[in-house]
C-alpha cells in the first residue's frame, strides 16, 4: 500500500545515527564518562580504546576507526573494539567493513547484543533482509524487551511482503513501547496487505487520536477511504475531508498528500477537483520520479471521470505516504 512503505524507511534507515547507533552510543558514553584519555597509569589499549568511543560519541568517524584500528592492533581478543570500529565503519557507509568487524566482535562474544543488532542494519541496507531478521531475531532472543529489534524486523518482514508476522512484531512492539502515528499507521498498513481493511481503518483512527496534529493518520485513512477495491470500505466524503486535513498539517507542500485529495475527490464523483489537485501534486517537487510516473497514470483516469482503486489482490496496494 502506498501509505507508510517508505517512512518505515524513515524511520529505520535515514535517520541511522539515531535509530540504529545513538541507542549504544548513549550507554557507552554514560559507560565511560569518567574516564579521561590521557590519565596517569591508563594502559595504551585503553587509552587509545577510550580515544576511538569518545570520538564516536561525536561522531567524529574517521578519527575513531584510526584510533580502534590502534586498539585492535594492541589487543584482538577484546570484542568492545571491533565493535565500536564497526559502528563507525557503519556510520561511515563502509558497510562491508561494519560487518566484519561485527563478525568478528561477535565471535569474541556471542550474546554481543549491540553488534547483533546493527549488523542486522546493515544487512538490510545490502538487501540481504533474511540475514537482517535472523540478527534480528538472535537479538530479540538475548533481549524479549528490545522493542527496537521487534520494529526493525517488523520492518523487514514488509519488505517481503510477510504481513502477518510483520503485524505480530508490531503488536508486541506496543506492548513494550507506547505506539506513534507513524507506527500505528505501519501496522495499519501491514493489515491492509494482509487483505484485513477492517483493521487498517481502526489502526487510523488511532494514529489520528494518538497525535491529531500528525498528518500521517489522515492521509492513510483517507487513501483507504478512496480507493480500497471493496465499496463497504469507501466513503468519498470522508476521504475528502482527511486527505484536506493531511495537507492543511503539511502546509499543503506534499505532493504525496495532495495526491491523495485528489483521489479522494475522484471518489466522490468530483473530476474537475481530482484533475486540478492532481495536476498541483504533479508541480511539487517531493515526489520521486517514480511517484510522479503513478500520479500521471492516475491524472489520465481522471481526466476520462474513472477513479483510480487499488487492486483487489493481496498485497498489492500503495499509498502516498508523503515522506
Amino acid at each position: 500500500m502506498k501509505v507508510m512503505r517508505i517512512s518505515i524507511n524513515k524511520l529505520f534507515l535515514a535517520s541511522l545515527l539515531t535509530i540504529l547507533l545513538m541507542p549504544i552510543l548513549g550507554r557507552c558514553d554514560g559507560e565511560f564518562r569518567d574516564v579521561i584519555p590521557h590519565q596517569a597509569g591508563l594502559s595504551e589499549y585503553r587509552r587509545v580504546l577510550e580515544q576511538g568511543i569518545s570520538c564516536c560519541t561525536k561522531q567524529e568517524w574517521a578519527r575513531a576507526i584510526l584510533n580502534l584500528d590502534e586498539a585492535v592492533r594492541i589487543d584482538s581478543s577484546d570484542a568492545t573494539a571491533f565493535r565500536f570500529r564497526g559502528i563507525a565503519y557503519f556510520a561511515s557507509a563502509q558497510l562491508a567493513f561494519a560487518i566484519t568487524n561485527f563478525d568478528r566482535a561477535l565471535a569474541l562474544n556471542p550474546r554481543d547484543e549491540d553488534s547483533l543488532f546493527n549488523r542486522a542494519g546493515a544487512y538490510r541496507i545490502l538487501k540481504n533482509v533474511g540475514a537482517a531478521i535472523e540478527d534480528l531475531s538472535a537479538c530479540i532472543k538475548l533481549n524479549p524487551t528490545n522493542v527496537l529489534a521487534f520494529k526493525t524486523r517488523a520492518a523487514c518482514y514488509s519488505e517481503l511482503g510477510r504481513y502477518e508476522e510483520e503485524i505480530a512484531d508490531w503488536t508486541h512492539a506496543f506492548r513494550l513501547d507506547r505506539p506513534n502515528a507513524e507506527t500505528l499507521v505501519m501496522r495499519g498498513t501491514a493489515f491492509y496487505l494482509a487483505g484485513k481493511p477492517e483493521k487498517a481503518v481502526r489502526d487510523y483512527r488511532q494514529a489520528i487520536e494518538a497525535d491529531p496534529v500528525a498528518p500521517v493518520g489522515y492521509n492513510a485513512l483517507a487513501w483507504l477511504r478512496a480507493t480500497c477495491p471493496i465499496e463497504l470500505h469507501r466513503n468519498g466524503i470522508e476521504a475528502v475531508a482527511n486527505a484536506t486535513k493531511a495537507c492543511g498539517l503539511s502546509q499543503w507542500e506534499s505532493g504525496a498528500y495532495i495526491d491523495t485529495l485528489a483521489a479522494a475527490y475522484a471518489a466522490s464523483g468530483d473530476f474537475a477537483n481530482a484533475v486540478k489537485y492532481q495536476s498541483q501534486a504533479l508541480g511539487t517537487k517531493t515526489s520521486s520520479e517514480s511517484e510522479r510516473v503513478e500520479m500521471q497514470g492516475r491524472l489520465l483516469l481522471y481526466l476520462r471521470n474513472s477513479p483510480f482503486r487499488e487492486s483487489p489482490q493481496k498485497g498489492k496496494a500503495s499509498v502516498p505516504n508523503g515522506a
